[in-house]
Protein backbone atom coordinates (compact mmCIF):
# COMPACT_ATOMS: atom_id res chain seq x y z
CA UNK A 1 0.00 0.00 0.00
CA UNK A 2 2.87 2.42 0.87
CA UNK A 3 4.59 1.76 -2.50
CA UNK A 4 1.34 2.47 -4.34
CA UNK A 5 0.95 5.83 -2.56
CA UNK A 6 4.58 6.70 -3.36
CA UNK A 7 4.08 5.87 -7.03
CA UNK A 8 0.90 7.92 -7.14
CA UNK A 9 2.73 10.93 -5.66
CA UNK A 10 5.54 10.57 -8.23
CA UNK A 11 3.06 10.46 -11.11
CA UNK A 12 1.27 13.53 -9.75
CA UNK A 13 4.61 15.46 -9.59
CA UNK A 14 5.49 14.47 -13.16
CA UNK A 15 2.05 15.62 -14.28
CA UNK A 16 2.56 19.06 -12.71
CA UNK A 17 6.01 19.45 -14.33
CA UNK A 18 4.64 18.46 -17.72
CA UNK A 19 1.79 20.96 -17.44
CA UNK A 20 4.20 23.79 -16.52
CA UNK A 21 6.46 22.91 -19.47
CA UNK A 22 3.46 22.91 -21.81
CA UNK A 23 2.41 26.37 -20.65
CA UNK A 24 5.95 27.72 -21.14
CA UNK A 25 6.19 26.32 -24.65
CA UNK A 26 2.78 27.73 -25.51
CA UNK A 27 3.94 31.22 -24.49
CA UNK A 28 7.08 30.89 -26.60
CA UNK A 29 5.04 29.76 -29.57
CA UNK A 30 2.82 32.83 -29.27
CA UNK A 31 5.92 35.02 -29.10
CA UNK A 32 7.24 33.46 -32.32
CA UNK A 33 3.95 34.11 -34.08
CA UNK A 34 4.12 37.74 -32.98
CA UNK A 35 7.41 38.02 -34.88
CA UNK A 36 5.59 36.72 -37.98
CA UNK A 37 7.97 33.85 -38.48
CA UNK A 38 6.05 30.64 -39.23
CA UNK A 39 7.31 27.43 -40.78
CA UNK A 40 5.53 26.07 -43.87
CA UNK A 41 6.09 23.04 -46.09
CA UNK A 42 8.31 24.87 -48.62
CA UNK A 43 7.99 28.63 -47.96
CA UNK A 44 8.52 31.05 -45.01
CA UNK A 45 6.83 34.34 -44.15
CA UNK A 46 9.06 37.14 -42.82
CA UNK A 47 7.63 40.58 -42.03
CA UNK A 48 4.54 39.82 -44.12
CA UNK A 49 6.61 38.90 -47.28
CA UNK A 50 6.58 35.33 -48.65
CA UNK A 51 10.08 34.04 -49.41
CA UNK A 52 11.46 30.80 -50.73
CA UNK A 53 13.85 28.95 -48.41
CA UNK A 54 16.65 29.54 -50.86
CA UNK A 55 16.16 33.34 -50.60
CA UNK A 56 16.33 33.42 -46.76
CA UNK A 57 19.38 34.87 -45.09
CA UNK A 58 21.56 32.82 -42.79
CA UNK A 59 20.04 34.46 -39.69
CA UNK A 60 16.49 33.85 -40.97
CA UNK A 61 17.25 30.20 -41.65
CA UNK A 62 18.64 29.82 -38.11
CA UNK A 63 15.54 31.48 -36.66
CA UNK A 64 13.32 29.21 -38.75
CA UNK A 65 15.21 26.14 -37.55
CA UNK A 66 14.89 27.23 -33.93
CA UNK A 67 11.16 27.81 -34.41
CA UNK A 68 10.71 24.29 -35.78
CA UNK A 69 12.56 22.81 -32.77
CA UNK A 70 10.46 24.82 -30.32
CA UNK A 71 7.26 23.71 -32.05
CA UNK A 72 8.33 20.06 -31.85
CA UNK A 73 9.12 20.46 -28.14
CA UNK A 74 5.74 22.08 -27.53
CA UNK A 75 3.90 19.20 -29.22
CA UNK A 76 5.94 16.66 -27.23
CA UNK A 77 5.19 18.53 -24.00
CA UNK A 78 1.45 18.49 -24.69
CA UNK A 79 1.53 14.73 -25.30
CA UNK A 80 3.52 14.14 -22.07
CA UNK A 81 1.11 16.29 -20.07
CA UNK A 82 -1.89 14.39 -21.43
CA UNK A 83 -0.25 11.01 -20.67
CA UNK A 84 0.64 12.11 -17.13
CA UNK A 85 -2.90 13.35 -16.53
CA UNK A 86 -4.32 10.02 -17.72
CA UNK A 87 -1.88 8.09 -15.50
CA UNK A 88 -2.80 10.24 -12.50
CA UNK A 89 -6.50 9.67 -13.12
CA UNK A 90 -5.99 5.90 -13.36
CA UNK A 91 -3.93 5.85 -10.16
CA UNK A 92 -6.54 7.86 -8.24
CA UNK A 93 -9.33 5.60 -9.50
CA UNK A 94 -7.40 2.50 -8.45
CA UNK A 95 -6.69 3.96 -5.01
CA UNK A 96 -10.37 4.81 -4.46
CA UNK A 97 -11.42 1.31 -5.54
CA UNK A 98 -8.94 -0.26 -3.11
CA UNK A 99 -10.12 1.89 -0.20
CA UNK A 100 -13.75 1.00 -0.97
CA UNK A 101 -12.91 -2.72 -1.11
CA UNK A 102 -11.15 -2.53 2.29
CA UNK A 103 -14.19 -0.86 3.89
CA UNK A 104 -16.53 -3.48 2.47
CA UNK A 105 -14.26 -6.27 3.74
CA UNK A 106 -14.24 -4.76 7.26
CA UNK A 107 -18.06 -4.51 7.30
CA UNK A 108 -18.40 -8.11 6.12
CA UNK A 109 -16.00 -9.29 8.85
CA UNK A 110 -18.00 -7.48 11.56
CA UNK A 111 -21.29 -9.00 10.35
CA UNK A 112 -19.77 -12.49 10.25
CA UNK A 113 -18.43 -12.13 13.80
CA UNK A 114 -21.79 -10.92 15.12
CA UNK A 115 -23.62 -13.78 13.39
CA UNK A 116 -21.24 -16.33 14.89
CA UNK A 117 -21.81 -14.96 18.41
CA UNK A 118 -25.60 -15.08 18.00
CA UNK A 119 -25.45 -18.66 16.70
CA UNK A 120 -23.22 -19.73 19.59
CA UNK A 121 -25.60 -18.28 22.20
CA UNK A 122 -28.64 -19.82 20.49
CA UNK A 123 -27.05 -23.27 20.60
CA UNK A 124 -26.80 -23.16 24.38
CA UNK A 125 -30.53 -22.66 25.07
CA UNK A 126 -31.94 -26.19 25.48
CA UNK A 127 -33.16 -27.20 28.96
CA UNK A 128 -36.14 -27.52 31.29
CA UNK A 129 -35.75 -24.02 32.73
CA UNK A 130 -34.21 -21.08 30.93
CA UNK A 131 -33.67 -17.82 32.79
CA UNK A 132 -32.07 -15.14 30.66
CA UNK A 133 -31.58 -11.41 30.34
CA UNK A 134 -32.27 -9.68 27.03
CA UNK A 135 -29.36 -7.99 25.26
CA UNK A 136 -30.64 -4.57 26.27
CA UNK A 137 -31.39 -5.61 29.85
CA UNK A 138 -28.33 -7.72 30.63
CA UNK A 139 -26.14 -4.76 31.53
CA UNK A 140 -28.91 -3.15 33.61
CA UNK A 141 -29.49 -6.42 35.41
CA UNK A 142 -25.81 -6.74 36.32
CA UNK A 143 -25.72 -3.19 37.70
CA UNK A 144 -29.04 -3.30 39.56
CA UNK A 145 -28.56 -6.83 40.91
CA UNK A 146 -24.79 -6.90 41.31
CA UNK A 147 -23.79 -9.97 43.30
CA UNK A 148 -21.14 -10.01 45.99
CA UNK A 149 -20.46 -13.28 47.79
CA UNK A 150 -21.44 -13.20 51.45
CA UNK A 151 -18.44 -12.99 53.78
CA UNK A 152 -19.56 -16.10 55.64
CA UNK A 153 -19.84 -18.09 52.41
CA UNK A 154 -16.48 -16.86 51.20
CA UNK A 155 -14.79 -17.93 54.45
CA UNK A 156 -15.99 -21.55 54.24
CA UNK A 157 -13.18 -24.05 53.59
CA UNK A 158 -13.07 -25.37 50.04
CA UNK A 159 -13.42 -28.92 51.33
CA UNK A 160 -16.88 -28.07 52.70
CA UNK A 161 -17.94 -26.60 49.33
CA UNK A 162 -16.61 -29.67 47.49
CA UNK A 163 -18.53 -31.98 49.83
CA UNK A 164 -21.77 -30.01 49.23
CA UNK A 165 -21.32 -30.17 45.45
CA UNK A 166 -20.65 -33.91 45.58
CA UNK A 167 -23.57 -34.64 47.90
CA UNK A 168 -26.07 -32.62 45.82
CA UNK A 169 -24.59 -33.92 42.54
CA UNK A 170 -24.20 -30.41 41.15
CA UNK A 171 -22.67 -29.85 37.72
CA UNK A 172 -21.91 -26.27 36.69
CA UNK A 173 -20.39 -25.25 33.36
CA UNK A 174 -19.42 -21.63 32.75
CA UNK A 175 -17.94 -20.57 29.36
CA UNK A 176 -16.35 -17.59 31.13
CA UNK A 177 -14.82 -19.92 33.74
CA UNK A 178 -16.16 -17.65 36.49
CA UNK A 179 -17.30 -20.29 38.95
CA UNK A 180 -19.29 -18.99 41.93
CA UNK A 181 -19.63 -20.91 45.15
CA UNK A 182 -23.13 -22.39 45.57
CA UNK A 183 -25.26 -20.63 48.20
CA UNK A 184 -25.34 -23.46 50.71
CA UNK A 185 -27.55 -21.72 53.31
CA UNK A 186 -30.36 -19.14 53.18
CA UNK A 187 -28.38 -16.79 55.44
CA UNK A 188 -25.91 -16.30 52.59
CA UNK A 189 -28.66 -15.15 50.22
CA UNK A 190 -28.27 -11.35 49.68
CA UNK A 191 -31.98 -10.40 49.83
CA UNK A 192 -34.37 -8.68 52.23
CA UNK A 193 -35.85 -10.68 55.10
CA UNK A 194 -39.28 -10.44 53.45
CA UNK A 195 -37.93 -12.35 50.46
CA UNK A 196 -36.61 -15.10 52.76
CA UNK A 197 -40.07 -15.70 54.26
CA UNK A 198 -41.08 -18.48 51.81
CA UNK A 199 -38.06 -20.51 52.94
CA UNK A 200 -38.99 -20.49 56.64
CA UNK A 201 -40.02 -24.13 56.57
CA UNK A 202 -36.92 -25.36 54.75
CA UNK A 203 -33.52 -26.24 56.24
CA UNK A 204 -31.40 -25.36 53.20
CA UNK A 205 -31.68 -24.31 49.57
CA UNK A 206 -32.41 -27.03 47.02
CA UNK A 207 -29.54 -27.97 44.67
CA UNK A 208 -30.93 -25.94 41.73
CA UNK A 209 -31.41 -22.90 43.97
CA UNK A 210 -27.92 -23.12 45.47
CA UNK A 211 -26.31 -23.48 42.05
CA UNK A 212 -28.13 -20.81 39.99
CA UNK A 213 -28.72 -18.03 42.51
CA UNK A 214 -25.18 -16.59 42.34
CA UNK A 215 -25.23 -16.41 38.53
CA UNK A 216 -28.72 -14.92 38.23
CA UNK A 217 -28.01 -12.40 40.98
CA UNK A 218 -24.91 -11.38 39.02
CA UNK A 219 -27.02 -10.74 35.92
CA UNK A 220 -25.78 -13.78 33.99
CA UNK A 221 -27.80 -15.85 31.51
CA UNK A 222 -28.50 -19.32 32.93
CA UNK A 223 -29.76 -22.64 31.61
CA UNK A 224 -30.87 -24.77 34.56
CA UNK A 225 -31.91 -28.43 34.49
CA UNK A 226 -33.77 -29.97 37.42
CA UNK A 227 -36.74 -32.22 38.14
CA UNK A 228 -40.27 -30.97 38.74
CA UNK A 229 -40.82 -29.98 42.37
CA UNK A 230 -37.14 -29.17 42.96
CA UNK A 231 -37.67 -25.49 43.78
CA UNK A 232 -37.11 -24.06 40.30
CA UNK A 233 -39.75 -21.34 40.71
CA UNK A 234 -37.96 -19.58 43.56
CA UNK A 235 -34.62 -20.39 41.95
CA UNK A 236 -35.45 -17.88 39.20
CA UNK A 237 -38.11 -15.95 41.19
CA UNK A 238 -35.90 -14.53 43.95
CA UNK A 239 -33.32 -12.96 41.58
CA UNK A 240 -36.19 -11.65 39.42
CA UNK A 241 -37.80 -9.73 42.29
CA UNK A 242 -34.42 -8.49 43.55
CA UNK A 243 -33.57 -7.20 40.06
CA UNK A 244 -36.80 -5.18 39.79
CA UNK A 245 -36.57 -3.95 43.40
CA UNK A 246 -33.11 -2.57 42.60
CA UNK A 247 -34.43 -0.35 39.79
CA UNK A 248 -35.48 3.27 40.26
CA UNK A 249 -39.23 3.88 40.61
CA UNK A 250 -39.53 5.57 37.21
CA UNK A 251 -37.98 2.49 35.59
CA UNK A 252 -40.55 0.16 37.19
CA UNK A 253 -43.50 1.64 35.26
CA UNK A 254 -43.07 -0.77 32.35
CA UNK A 255 -43.17 -4.57 32.40
CA UNK A 256 -39.64 -5.59 33.48
CA UNK A 257 -39.99 -9.37 33.63
CA UNK A 258 -41.83 -12.01 31.61
CA UNK A 259 -42.15 -15.65 32.70
CA UNK A 260 -43.57 -18.12 30.18
CA UNK A 261 -44.93 -21.53 31.24
CA UNK A 262 -46.39 -24.35 29.10
CA UNK A 263 -49.68 -24.84 30.98
CA UNK A 264 -52.28 -22.84 32.88
CA UNK A 265 -51.73 -24.89 36.05
CA UNK A 266 -47.97 -24.25 36.10
CA UNK A 267 -48.47 -20.55 35.33
CA UNK A 268 -50.85 -20.19 38.31
CA UNK A 269 -48.42 -22.03 40.63
CA UNK A 270 -45.58 -19.71 39.61
CA UNK A 271 -47.80 -16.66 40.11
CA UNK A 272 -48.86 -17.75 43.62
CA UNK A 273 -45.24 -18.25 44.75
CA UNK A 274 -43.97 -15.01 43.23
CA UNK A 275 -46.70 -12.90 44.84
CA UNK A 276 -45.41 -13.89 48.31
CA UNK A 277 -42.02 -12.26 47.72
CA UNK A 278 -43.14 -9.53 45.28
CA UNK A 279 -45.88 -7.77 47.27
CA UNK A 280 -43.63 -6.88 50.26
CA UNK A 281 -41.31 -5.16 47.76
CA UNK A 282 -44.19 -3.23 46.14
CA UNK A 283 -43.95 -5.20 42.90
CA UNK A 284 -47.09 -6.22 40.98
CA UNK A 285 -47.35 -9.68 39.39
CA UNK A 286 -50.05 -10.61 36.85
CA UNK A 287 -50.93 -14.02 35.42
CA UNK A 288 -52.55 -14.42 31.97
CA UNK A 289 -53.59 -17.67 30.29
CA UNK A 290 -56.10 -19.03 27.80
CA UNK A 291 -59.65 -20.20 28.49
CA UNK A 292 -60.73 -17.10 30.45
CA UNK A 293 -62.11 -13.63 29.68
CA UNK A 294 -59.52 -11.48 27.89
CA UNK A 295 -61.01 -8.19 29.05
CA UNK A 296 -60.56 -9.05 32.72
CA UNK A 297 -56.95 -10.11 32.17
CA UNK A 298 -56.28 -7.06 30.01
CA UNK A 299 -57.43 -4.79 32.83
CA UNK A 300 -55.11 -6.55 35.33
CA UNK A 301 -52.09 -6.01 33.08
CA UNK A 302 -52.11 -2.23 33.61
CA UNK A 303 -49.31 -1.19 35.95
CA UNK A 304 -47.85 -4.67 36.30
CA UNK A 305 -44.12 -5.32 36.69
CA UNK A 306 -44.04 -9.10 36.16
CA UNK A 307 -46.17 -11.05 33.68
CA UNK A 308 -46.58 -14.81 34.07
CA UNK A 309 -48.19 -16.25 30.95
CA UNK A 310 -48.86 -19.25 28.74
CA UNK A 311 -47.44 -18.93 25.19
CA UNK A 312 -50.77 -18.68 23.33
CA UNK A 313 -52.39 -15.97 25.46
CA UNK A 314 -49.11 -14.05 25.72
CA UNK A 315 -48.80 -14.02 21.93
CA UNK A 316 -52.43 -12.84 21.56
CA UNK A 317 -51.89 -9.85 23.85
CA UNK A 318 -48.58 -8.92 22.21
CA UNK A 319 -50.05 -9.02 18.70
CA UNK A 320 -53.06 -6.87 19.62
CA UNK A 321 -50.83 -4.35 21.41
CA UNK A 322 -52.15 -4.94 24.93
CA UNK A 323 -48.72 -6.12 26.12
CA UNK A 324 -45.46 -4.28 25.51
CA UNK A 325 -42.40 -6.42 26.27
CA UNK A 326 -39.82 -3.95 24.94
CA UNK A 327 -38.79 -3.02 28.49
CA UNK A 328 -38.30 -6.60 29.71
CA UNK A 329 -34.89 -7.15 31.28
CA UNK A 330 -35.52 -10.55 32.90
CA UNK A 331 -37.02 -13.37 30.83
CA UNK A 332 -37.79 -16.91 31.99
CA UNK A 333 -38.87 -19.90 29.89
CA UNK A 334 -40.12 -22.46 32.42
CA UNK A 335 -39.98 -26.07 31.20
CA UNK A 336 -38.88 -24.95 27.76
CA UNK A 337 -38.67 -28.53 26.48
CA UNK A 338 -42.37 -29.13 27.24
CA UNK A 339 -43.34 -25.94 25.42
CA UNK A 340 -41.43 -27.09 22.36
CA UNK A 341 -43.05 -30.53 22.58
CA UNK A 342 -46.49 -28.88 22.66
CA UNK A 343 -45.72 -26.99 19.43
CA UNK A 344 -45.19 -23.54 20.92
CA UNK A 345 -41.90 -22.92 19.12
CA UNK A 346 -43.32 -20.10 16.88
CA UNK A 347 -44.82 -18.30 19.91
CA UNK A 348 -41.60 -18.63 21.91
Amino acid sequence: MGKRLHDEAAVADESKDAKREAKRLKKEKKAKKAEDVVDGPENAVANGEVKDKSELSKEERKALKRAKKEQAKAESGHEAAESAADATGDAETAAKAERKALKQAEKAAKKAKKGAEVAEEAGKADANVVATATTAGAAASAVASGYAEDAGLASLPQSEIDAFVKEKQLTVEDPRNQLYRPITAFKYLPVDESQRAPFAGFAAPTPIQAAVWPYLLAGRDVVGVAETGSGKTLAFGVPCIRYIAGLEKKERKAIKSCIVSPTRELAVQIYEQLVKIAEPAGIKVTCVYGGTNKDEQRAKIRGTNVVVATPGRLNDFVQEGSLDLSGVGYLVLDEADRMLDKGFEPEI
